[in-house]
């Protein structure tokens, strides 16, 4: 088992696992027609929003640790989320598509969120948010979207490098695990 667990870190692959809650999720996500368009987030200007408020645009939306150093994870997604915004500005629908990115961190502050989106040099049209309540609340919401990861007591223990692409009425167009997507060609593709 040592040895399994050696080699899955060593490539920096994520490990699907379901885990069951132990004692269910909170108020806030019980119904069982929740809809992450609909979830309670906090963007890095303090502002509460939900996704559905982005209306009328594609979305792509990814997650990441703001405290993540394995360079095979969130720095590289965040490092993708730039490249994908300095494509989207160049592109003639530009206007027509948003970058959201969700913290895995329940603890993230907006203050937290704003620093690291300058320090990777976002810009304006990269909403960078957290889902208001705590790890159960993470789990469900990145779950209901479609991302593979575990949740411990702490938080997001194992998550694989994913990105989603939904159309304006949030059909998921592309998903992307473990690699970047050719963003000029999924431009390329909103009318």
């Amino acid at each position: 088992m040592y040895k399994l667990l050696l080699v899955f870190t060593i490539l920096g692959m994520a490990v699907r696992a379901e885990i069951a809650p132990k004692d269910g999720v909170s108020k806030k996500f019980e119904s069982s027609d929740f809809s992450p368009w609909t979830a309670p987030l906090t963007d890095q200007y303090g502002h509460q929003l939900k996704l559905e408020d982005i209306g009328g645009r594609h979305l792509l939306v990814t997650g990441l640790y703001t405290t993540c150093m394995n360079p095979a994870k969130c720095p590289l997604v965040a490092k993708w989320v730039q490249e994908a915004e300095v494509t989207r500005l160049k592109s003639p629908n530009n206007d027509k598509v948003r970058i959201v990115v969700i913290s895995f961190d329940p603890n993230d502050t907006p203050e937290t969120l704003a620093e690291y989106s300058r320090e990777n040099q976002w810009g304006n049209g990269v909403i960078f948010a957290k889902v208001n309540g705590g790890a159960k609340e993470v789990e469900t919401f990145f779950r209901s979207l479609g991302f593979r990861l575990s949740v411990g007591e702490g938080g997001v223990s194992i998550h694989a490098v994913q990105m989603k692409f939904y159309d304006p009425q949030r059909h998921l167009l592309e998903s992307s695990d473990r690699k970047v997507m050719d963003w000029s060609k999924v431009l390329e593709s909103v009318s």
